[in-house]
């Protein structure tokens, strides 16, 4: 009969450990997931269609550095960094710097970069605020860092 109560206890114990442990795996799994980390840099129309947000990752150190995140979409009202979550929108270009000079004429968007790029792609999917699907054509030109303006010569 001891044996019993004794073993029932442990079971009870191990399971409740056990659920404690995969509560806390599905919240730090959970935290990992959260991408609105970043904070918004800068808000611009580029064509009637689409707008550029700009964001900066908001937790910089010595391994990250700056990272700043350019999103092609339409325009959001309310809080543009849960609305490109919400809308699963990926960045068109991933840089170390806020100063890529990005422009729209139509349907063509161009990026030229003086900096490092993390990640660039040349597709983007968003709907307008009709719910009209719009996918512009994006081009890219980058220089890297060292690059010296307009002498042809890197350093």
């Amino acid at each position: 009969m001891l044996n019993s109560t004794i073993f029932k206890a442990l079971h009870w114990i191990a399971t409740i450990l056990m659920a404690l442990m995969i509560a806390g795996y599905c919240y730090f799994q959970h935290i990992q997931r959260l991408t609105v980390r970043d904070k918004i840099y800068e808000i611009r129309q580029l064509t009637p269609r689409t707008w550029l947000y700009i964001t900066e990752y908001a937790e910089p150190d010595m391994t990250t550095g700056n990272v700043y995140r350019y999103f092609l979409a339409s325009k959001i009202d309310g809080d543009p960094l849960v609305a490109l979550e919400k809308q699963h929108i990926a960045p068109t270009l991933t840089a170390n710097t806020p100063r890529a000079k990005v422009d729209g004429i139509g349907n063509n968007i161009s990026f030229t970069i003086h900096g490092t790029v993390y990640s660039f792609t040349t597709s983007s999917l968003f709907y307008d605020a009709d719910g009209i699907a719009a996918a512009p054509s994006i081009d890219l030109t980058a220089r890297g860092e060292g690059w010296k303006r307009g002498s042809g010569v890197n350093n």
